[in-house]
């Protein structure tokens, strides 16, 4: 696979909020359904693990799709699922009980995009995908960048997500896990929900569109929220108050609020109270809140471990490229996060 196929393109800000989408005229939905809007951020995003390549991280703010007909043909999966979610993710833990299995293909300009099953977790709404070319075709899968619209309950949500794309040996297909970042104000339980796939390269014409339920009643009942009351200043002036800690089955999480946006990519390292090295990333941000990661290459957080010793440090966006400077500073004193 080549190196800069699936580059980091998931250094977005959006605001992530959800607002009504009314029906528009047919003649005013066409002029907009292909436009696109995103803005550059710095940070690091994706799910780290297996040597998995980080793949496109997009900000979804394509409108008014839910007008006018598509060129698909709709037709029921006929394959054995041989995905695995957990596996995506990075984490031994079986995530099958919390898989809301669609299992469903849409076929569209030589491409067939099964949805697999879809997890969702807190704030993030996780979808597995399987691509497959048809046989005939000479088209190179890797040319092709899939951008996702997202409807929840009827409401168009403007988000960010990331994820991991893992090709097949023979380059006619791959597995894809694409989390969507869908704000914390939303409900866990009945949603229901319409994503439509399209091609940001265009390389492919047309869009691959999914209809379905999510419910995550089950996970949120297997997840640990503690409240941190936490606080640290960017040279900038900017504040961040650490507001939560939460962990579940899939991983770990801090989430923070800040006054505005601010000049510095971000990050936590230390330890737990068994001695083990700890480290979580800004996986997504807006100008007023957002999130840590677990870094699973350091590792996920023991079940044994009762606190995490913490120490912020920050580094310069860089004002060109896409990659966060290296070099990092700390940015406050440590803090302990008791987990028991």
């Amino acid at each position: 696979m080549k190196p800069n196929i699936y580059e980091l393109l998931n250094n977005i800000e959006t605001d992530c909020q959800a607002y009504d989408s009314a029906p528009l005229p047919k003649a005013e939905a066409d002029g907009y359904k292909r436009q696109f809007r995103s803005r550059p951020q710095t940070g690091r995003q994706g799910f780290p693990g297996r040597g998995l390549a980080v793949a496109a991280c997009i900000a979804v703010c394509l409108l008014a799709l839910g007008a006018g007909p598509f060129r698909t043909e709709v037709r029921a999966a006929a394959k054995t699922l041989t995905y695995n979610i957990g596996e995506l993710l990075g984490t031994n833990e079986n995530l099958t009980p919390y898989e809301n299995i669609v299992n469903y293909s849409v076929t569209n300009a030589d491409v067939t995009i099964t949805l697999n099953s879809v997890i969702l977790e807190d704030d993030v709404l996780y979808v597995s995908t399987t691509e497959t070319k048809e046989p005939q075709s000479d088209l190179n899968m890797e040319e092709v960048s899939l951008l996702g619209s997202l409807f929840v309950n009827g409401k168009y949500i403007e988000n960010s997500s990331s994820g991991v794309l893992e090709p097949s040996e023979d380059g006619n297909g791959r597995e894809s896990l694409i989390g969507y970042n869908l704000g914390r104000h939303f409900k866990k339980e009945d949603m229901d929900v319409e994503l439509i796939l399209e091609d940001a390269s265009h390389t492919l014409d047309g869009n691959w569109k999914f209809e379905f339920h999510a419910n995550g009643e089950q996970l949120s009942e297997q997840t640990q929220e503690i409240a941190t009351d936490i606080h640290y200043s960017l040279p900038d002036g900017t504040q961040v108050d650490l507001t939560a800690y939460t962990s579940s089955p899939i991983g770990q999480k801090i989430y923070y609020k800040t006054a505005g946006s601010s000049d510095y990519d971000m990050k936590l390292e230390g330890t737990d109270d068994l001695g083990n090295p700890v480290s979580f990333y800004v996986s997504h941000a807006t100008k007023s809140e957002g999130r840590f990661n677990i870094d699973r290459l350091t590792g996920l957080i023991s079940p044994d471990a009762g606190a995490l010793t913490l120490t912020p440090y920050i580094s310069p966006s860089p004002k060109k490229s896409g990659r966060t400077e290296s070099s990092w500073q700390q940015a406050g004193e440590a803090f302990t996060i008791g987990l028991k």
